[in-house]
């Protein structure tokens, strides 16, 4: 099995166990579909998960065949939501009590509504995206937040609350709201604490990376499509080092050809790139001594 179909293996059994249903869902009038826009800008979440209560969240909306994006012209939102925004084919709306939010959008492919659920979180969990013991110093690393209320996950973002740290190991940075954070500060053991929850890291140095790897979800693409690539540092014994944010140097050969923007889905850290033009893409990453790239063909575009 090549390492991309690997990597393509890992990001569906996350994405499986992730959301367990549906990812997106036809409107009542079966005219649009619609899903949830994933504040990572890599992938789609379950659509039937219901919104927090004070939690925001993006909605693309698209045609029935759900690949054509639709040009949305107005949106209303009435119930237990409000509507924030909208703008080309994506919605943003926050919960604002628990109960039912009814969405009406109308667009250059037609007039469609769905119904929303809303529900209070009732506690919040860390939810690491990366099972790694050790972290690198200087590094940081976006940890995930898994609200719950009703006895589901909840979406939906809102700052995250205050989280307890080992003090002078590790603190807390700007991010998304969605994320808990963190930089490593130096050498030692880091706990990180929400509620009844702890991550624990293995703070060490950058000599202790002795490997450092770049992969792709697909080795070519066509032009204006997009590719998920990751990378990957590990010590002598093989196994994950995490904390990489901030220390991965990146230098696109030709950024006509491809751009990088740099994200994480479901624990891997890496980006995405979209192509814009044919040739070869070529995205060299280095991390202390180690260097690695990304090479991908861009075809034409399908007529």
């Amino acid at each position: 099995m090549t390492r991309s179909l690997r990597l393509a293996g890992l990001l569906i059994a996350s994405l499986t166990f992730t959301t367990g249903c549906k990812l997106s869902t036809s409107g009542d009038a079966g005219t649009l579909d619609f899903a949830y826009k994933d504040p990572d800008n890599l992938l789609t979440r379950a659509l039937d998960a219901p919104i927090a209560v004070g939690g925001q969240v993006s909605m693309k909306v698209r045609g029935a065949d759900a690949k054509t994006a639709a040009q949305l012209t107005s949106a209303e939102v009435s119930g237990a939501a409000k509507l924030i925004s909208f703008d080309g084919n994506t919605v943003v709306l926050e919960g604002t009590e628990a109960g039912v939010a009814r969405l009406v959008v109308s667009s250059n492919l037609g007039t469609d509504s769905v119904d929303l659920r809303i529900a209070e979180a009732t506690s919040a969990s860390l939810k690491p995206l990366s099972q790694a013991e050790y972290a690198l110093v200087g590094g940081t690393e976006p940890l995930g937040v898994e609200r719950r209320g009703d006895g589901e996950i909840l979406v939906g973002e809102e700052r995250v609350p205050e989280v307890t740290l080992t003090p002078g190991v590790v603190e807390r940075v700007d991010g998304p709201d969605h994320r808990v954070t963190v930089r490593y500060l130096t050498e030692g053991v880091a706990e990180i604490t929400l509620e009844a929850s702890t991550v624990t890291r293995t703070v060490v140095g950058l000599d202790a990376v002795a490997d450092f790897e770049a992969l792709t979800l697909g080795e070519s693409g066509q032009v204006g499509g997009e590719l998920i690539g990751y990378f990957q540092a590990k010590d002598v014994a093989s196994q994950e080092i995490t904390g990489l944010g901030g220390l991965v140097m990146v230098q696109v050969a030709d950024a006509s050809i491809c751009t990088y923007t740099a994200g994480d889905a479901f624990g891997i850290q890496g980006a995405r790139v979209d192509l814009l033009a044919e040739g070869t893409c070529q995205i060299d990453l280095t991390l202390g001594e180690h260097s690695t790239q990304w090479l991908l063909q861009v075809e034409p575009a399908a007529r």
